[in-house]
């Protein structure tokens, strides 16, 4: 017997994961009402939507609250200005249903249309939604699952989808009073806790539904989780607004190529979000203990100290301050080179054995080993999402300043580097042909690097405005 074709469902997933990134954006587009809650203050445990989510054995949750749990925050932010001022977050939204509509025209009789798609994961990403998961997928024994969206049954999207459901249900009374939906020979069972509806996973044989055992009291639920308790501690001046973490130890194992990259180190990957004055902002953790390899151990960097600080240059707004061991850094990549690309590896070598004849310096012993390990990267000042979309048509420039172990030591490096690059520049411009009437000047300047005047220290590089000859294919300096 053939196997069932893929593609369609792949084709599939592919819309729906590109929809819900452009939803990502968009989030919420309608108005923001008021809440019970203090403005810009957490929403307490007992509002949080992981109460729905079993505790026991819990290896996945997603814990997103809703940007319009905190109103005055999200109003507030330059990506709520960019999507509600102006048409772009119209735009992103029909742009994401077309896509969805074209992944599902594989899949007939689908039982949503694209724009009711995007308006389910825009109703999720604005009220909030908890996705979580108990027991094991390696090998799979499942415990619960359970997925609840916040104020459901204001969104008539949310309420269509539900009665075209309810035509293949019948719905029956379960300890609690509480009325559930379900469907002979499924294990998924879902009702209205409130204004929320709630989606379960009951595995087959079980006495009684988890989320409702936990809801009720009689099991703990994920706001008892270390995990959860944690990840909820807010950073200063960041208003909080979702969490995640996913135990890497319940799941399938990693592919052969993963495991050779030394990512079967990875015990949880953890992440919150929040605002932060006019940004959204984002902090992933990986948890892998030592010893680390391969791709993980560039991670075994040295530490910062505490009380590190970097004073950017005049103008400079954004700035990020790191801690690398160059040599280190080249010594991991080496070895995941020898080990996946033994070629390129090769290639490497005999490139720092040219540079070494050339220069007479040791990439590593006199270049590496006398950088960092602290640098800082400067960025121009960030507009929040307006700056993101507009780096994919204008990127922007970068400057990075690395520490010196030996400023003197490696100024003398620098100048030997410096008159190796101007040798090798003197000679590609003996090749350059004279221009017509000019008479021919073997070994002329094409371009150098010379030193600043004093009391500046540096080079700049400087090529002659006639240095190129006038051919279409030669770029001209300005």
């Amino acid at each position: 017997m053939n196997s069932p074709p893929t593609r369609p469902i792949q084709r599939t997933c592919r819309a729906f994961v590109l929809a819900a990134s452009i939803v990502g954006l968009i989030t919420a587009t309608s108005q923001v009402q008021a809440q019970a809650t203090k403005p810009n203050s957490p929403p307490p445990k007992s509002q949080s939507l992981a109460r729905y989510v079993p505790g026991d054995g819990l290896i996945v949750l997603i814990d997103h609250e809703g940007l319009e749990a905190q109103p005055g925050a999200w109003k507030g932010t330059a990506a709520f200005k960019i999507l509600n001022d102006t048409t772009l977050g119209a735009m992103l939204e029909d742009i994401a249903a077309q896509v969805v509509d074209r992944g599902l025209q594989s899949a007939p009789g689908a039982p949503v249309s694209g724009k009711e798609v995007v308006g389910l994961l825009t109703h999720m990403a604005s009220q909030g939604f908890a996705i979580g998961y108990c027991g094991s997928l390696n090998p799979p024994q499942p415990k619960a699952g359970v997925l609840v969206v916040r104020n459901a049954d204001q969104s008539d999207v949310i309420k269509r989808i539900m009665q075209r459901m309810e035509g293949a249900a019948k719905r029956v009374e379960q300890p609690g009073g509480r009325k559930v939906w379900t469907i002979v020979g499924a294990p998924i069972r879902w009702w209205l806790e409130g204004h929320d509806v709630v989606f379960s996973f009951v595995p087959p044989g079980a006495a009684a539904d988890p989320v409702a055992e936990t809801l009720d009291g009689k099991t703990p639920s994920a706001l008892k989780h270390p995990a959860f308790t944690a990840l909820s501690k807010a950073e200063p001046d960041v208003v909080p607004v979702g969490l995640l973490f996913v135990d890497l130890a319940g799941l399938p194992p990693l592919p052969p190529d993963a495991v050779r990259a030394g990512l079967d180190g990875i015990k949880r990957v953890e992440a919150c979000w929040g605002i932060q004055k006019q940004a959204i902002v984002t902090t992933l953790g990986v948890q892998a203990p030592r010893p680390r390899r391969g791709v993980l151990a560039l991670f075994d960097q040295p530490s910062l100290g505490a009380g590190t600080r970097f004073a950017p240059p005049k103008g400079v707004v954004d700035s990020t301050l790191l801690s690398i061991d160059p040599s280190k850094v080249a010594d991991v990549l080496l070895a995941i080179l020898n080990q996946n690309d033994p070629k390129t590896a090769e290639t490497l070598g005999r490139f720092a054995q040219s540079f070494q004849e050339r220069t007479g310096l040791s990439l590593r012993k006199d270049l590496l080993n006398k950088l960092g390990p602290r640098m800082g990267v400067l960025t121009p000042d960030s507009a929040g999402l307006s700056n993101v979309i507009a780096l994919w048509f204008n990127p922007p420039d970068l400057g990075v300043v690395v520490e010196l172990k030996d400023p003197n030591g490696f100024e003398a490096t620098l100048s030997r580097l410096i008159e190796a690059a101007n040798n090798e520049l003197k000679a590609a411009g003996a090749m350059v042909p004279p221009q017509p009437g000019r008479p021919a000047k073997p070994g002329t300047a094409f371009a150098e690097f010379r030193r600043l005047k004093p009391p500046e220290r540096g080079y700049v590089l400087t090529v002659p405005p006639r240095s190129c000859p006038p051919r279409p294919d030669c770029a001209r300096p300005s």
